[in-house]
């Protein structure tokens, strides 16, 4: 005798990968809702940048429709391009858009990262599942 201490550290051993595993899955599920959640937030600044682009273009377009019609005496008084205000609005949503297609890449990384990771504690989960078998079958033999 004295093998029963074996089974034991077996099975404590499988316990502990079985709990990492579950720790994992669930970590995984809150990466992949970030993902989504930031993907989402992504689409949403590049409609409000194709708004505000659109816009800019819609100005411009007046300002030249308006430049053709006046007289050169009068042209002062016409406001040049879109005005700053809309450029700025459009600078801020591109970086807005970059800053968050750079967070989706960040999130999307460590999302296979922790993909990687679970792989590995799983395949030491039945490696210690193997071993548990195993010692189970060495003290049935005896």
């Amino acid at each position: 005798g004295g093998g029963g201490g074996e089974l034991e550290a077996a099975k404590a051993a499988l316990d502990a990968k079985t709990a990492e595993a579950a720790a994992m899955a669930g970590e995984l599920e809150k990466m992949a809702r970030e993902v989504l959640t930031l993907k989402a937030e992504l689409g949403e600044t590049k409609e409000q940048l194709v708004d505000a682009e659109d816009q800019v273009k819609e100005l411009e377009s007046e300002r030249i429709a308006l430049a053709s019609r006046v007289t050169p005496m009068s042209s002062p008084r016409i406001q040049p391009g879109a005005g700053p205000d809309l450029s700025q609005k459009v600078e801020q949503l591109q970086k807005e858009v970059a800053g968050l297609q750079q967070d989706v890449a960040n999130a999307e990384l460590a999302t296979s990262q922790a993909e990687k990771e679970r792989d590995r504690i799983m395949v030491e989960a039945a490696e210690a599942d193997a071993l548990q078998v195993t010692v189970e079958e060495l003290r049935a033999e005896r």
